[in-house]
């Protein structure tokens, strides 16, 4: 069926940067709050009020931190230079998860030395990177121990890995956001096991003799910048730090646009007020040197606020003089200036030496001398090793919520009840800024035998949905069927069998579009695709995440707050949802909070387990409910709306590929049985 052109809602509501503006918004509200909160801390029992609540929540957002196994280290190799020695170094953090690590070593230790962890950045040859390389020669030429090692999915630890095929098409930020996507579902983060290296890296260095044990510090830059930041609020050992081009302020960055790698956005910290800041408050009174770039993507303005933030924690200390800033005029780099900076801090505060250094000329090794490995990879050096895959997979299982067993329909309604609580815990639908639906009719074409309108309304406070309203000539006044896909006139055309025959029998067919897509899309916030990785929709799906109000969450509010309009203002009876793709997940939980007569879902996932426990996932960071698997999965949503008419096509699996009939019921097996008690069985379908 062709959908005629029609007005567009631009005429009447601006819509490009509603999506964004909403989020501006709604992050503003908790930026403030977190500043008046700040603002109260005047004295050392103010601030170990905050720190308190500080460590407890960055210690929930991490999650907790599994046994320690032996590191079981192996050298594999030795490189000597002019004045120094590079160990090649492997050792496990956990059960069969290597790390491949550098150890530089002064050529003459007479002696125990300080050491200092080199956590790495974002480069896809990880520790023989130029700039890392640089920094670990410099520090180990002003007499220290320095450990260097590859980060999760760089270097020679892609965790993606295949003999045939090197890696999916990604590795680094790319890889760090889709293991990361499966680590929300459970309620982890992978910064947990990013962490977790550090720790354990300093547990090595504590095990060698060479080391002083009183003397480690941190420096890193980047994604490694992050990695030293949370090191200065989970790592009691460090006794200087230096994070470099990370620091900044939240809302600051938020505004920028700009993504950031799943371990960098914890679930709820914009809600609970987590900043940058925070990480280096938590490192006070000990030695803190920020690492800056004046034209970096991570704005010097945000910096300067943390430093001053942070600042003010160390002056309730009288320790002013251990934070200090220093601002490059360089681009989002390790650069020269900056090494030189973390070779004098170092000095000032391991030696005592207060004297400026010059980095002279330094060797750097070609990626293969550093290797660790024989073949550059664990994953194919080593015939069995785990990865963060593996591990959040086995975890899941762990999670899984006990609820009681359902044998009667008492039983059902003591579980629905449960369920209903938890949706309305994960949902948050009670925080939605509701108004009156304000409605505007503002196209109206005949065509064919049908009536074609188009209609908006207002979801919540400047959120405005488009409907497309297909009436035809008799049709029944009560009775409407909602397509939901990813724009309304798509869905209408890829399921123009199934609308031409629900035309034909006189029913009204209605599809809408939800905040993020079609007339209701956003601008653009950066120059990558609208949808790809790093663009818009995944930036702002990562920035809700840490609103903890994920987009699917208000997706699903626009399409209740749909439903409700069609009932109240345009008098409709009878409402029938029919959801394609994501649309499906959409239809499914829109269900769980109105009074639909059926449901018919095509594509849609199998359940959240699935996708966890698929290595190579087909599904987008704008489906993502941080913890949600913890609560309940779509089998049991389904069970929750029983006895209501549900029919199931072609459910697909984590990995996308569709499952057979057999897979579904099995997965099922909870909702086919509660509607088998009801003796409803006839109401679900699965084909």
């Amino acid at each position: 069926m062709k959908v005629p052109e029609s007005t567009n809602v631009g005429g009447y509501q601006e819509t490009g940067n509603m999506l964004f503006g909403y989020l501006t918004k709604e992050a503003e509200k908790y930026f403030q709050k977190e500043e008046k909160e700040k603002s109260k801390i005047k004295s050392l029992k103010d601030w170990k009020k905050r720190k308190e609540y500080l460590l407890l929540l960055v210690q929930k957002m991490v999650g907790s931190f599994p046994e320690k196994p032996p590191l079981n280290p192996v050298i594999t190799g030795k490189l000597k230079r002019d004045g120094y020695i590079i160990e090649k170094i492997i050792f496990e953090t956990r059960p069969l998860f290597y790390v491949t690590g550098n150890l530089y070593l002064p050529e003459k230790i007479n002696s125990s030395l300080p050491a200092i962890l080199v956590p790495c950045g974002h480069s896809q040859n990880g520790k023989a990177y130029s700039s890392y390389q640089k920094i670990s020669i410099g520090l180990v030429k002003q007499g220290y121990i320095v450990l260097i090692y590859d980060p999760l999915g760089q270097g020679e630890r892609l965790q993606y890995f295949n003999p045939n095929k090197p890696n999916y098409g990604f590795w680094g930020t790319r890889e760090h956001s889709y293991e990361g996507n499966q680590c929300y579902l459970t309620g982890a983060n992978l910064a947990q096991y990013m962490i977790w290296d550090s720790i354990r890296a300093i547990d090595y260095l504590y095990s060698r003799p060479e080391v002083d044990k009183e003397k480690i510090g941190c420096i890193g830059q980047s994604g490694g910048g992050t990695n030293t930041a949370y090191l200065c609020a989970m790592e009691e050992r460090i006794k200087v730090a230096i994070p470099c081009c990370y620091i900044t302020e939240r809302g600051i960055y938020l505004k920028t646009g700009n993504p950031h790698d799943a371990e960098q956005n914890f679930s709820g910290a914009i809600r609970y007020g987590l900043n940058y800041d925070d990480f280096l408050s938590l490192f006070a009174p000990k030695p803190l040197l920020i690492g800056a770039c004046k034209w970096d993507f991570f704005p010097i303005e945000g910096t300067r606020i943390a430093y001053k933030r942070a600042n003010q924690i160390y002056s309730l200390y009288n320790a002013s003089r251990n934070i200090s800033l220093i601002e490059t005029i360089f681009m989002h780099s390790l650069n020269k200036k900056l090494r030189e900076s973390a070779y004098e801090w170092f000095n000032l505060h391991f030696k005592g030496e207060k004297k400026k250094v010059s980095e002279p000329e330094l060797l750097i090794e070609e990626d293969k001398d550093l290797q660790c490995t024989k073949t550059g990879q664990i994953n194919s050096d080593f015939p069995k090793v785990n990865t963060v895959f593996s591990f959040n997979r086995d975890f899941s299982k762990k999670i899984i919520p006990k609820f009681s067993e359902i044998k009667s329909k008492e039983d059902i309604l003591s579980y629905k009840k449960k369920i209903k609580e938890k949706l309305e815990k994960v949902f948050l639908f009670k925080e939605r800024r509701k108004r009156t639906f304000d409605p505007r009719c503002i196209d109206q074409k005949k065509e064919n035998g049908y009536t074609f309108e188009k209609w908006f309304f207002y979801s919540e406070e400047e959120i405005i949905v488009p409907l497309l309203v297909i009436k035809p000539e008799n049709s029944k006044k009560d009775s409407v069927y909602l397509f939901i896909g990813r724009e309304k006139e798509k869905i209408i055309q890829e399921k123009n069998k199934e609308v031409k025959k629900l035309l034909n029998e006189n029913n009204i067919i209605v599809s809408l579009d939800y905040r993020g897509i079609g007339e209701a899309k956003s601008r653009l916030i950066n120059p990558a695709p609208y949808e790809s990785a790093w663009g818009t929709v995944e930036v702002i799906s990562e920035d809700f995440i840490m609103l903890e109000s994920p987009l699917i969450t208000l997706q699903t509010f626009d399409v209740v707050r749909a439903i409700s309009f069609l009932k109240e203002e345009l008098k409709i009876k009878e409402v029938n949802l029919y959801g394609k793709d994501k649309g499906a997940l959409l239809a499914l939980f829109s269900a769980c909070f109105s009074n639909v007569s059926s449901l018919y879902l095509e594509n849609m996932l199998l359940s959240f387990q699935d996708l966890v426990e698929s290595k190579k996932y087909k599904a987008s960071t704008d489906i993502i409910i941080p913890g949600i698997l913890t609560q309940f999965d779509l089998p049991d949503i389904i069970a929750y709306f029983s006895p209501l008419k549900i029919y199931l096509k072609n459910i697909r699996g984590g990995d996308g590929e569709k499952v057979s009939k057999e897979k579904a019921k099995k997965r099922y097996i909870l909702p086919l049985k509660v509607y088998e008690i009801l003796r409803k069985k006839e109401n679900i379908f699965i084909e």
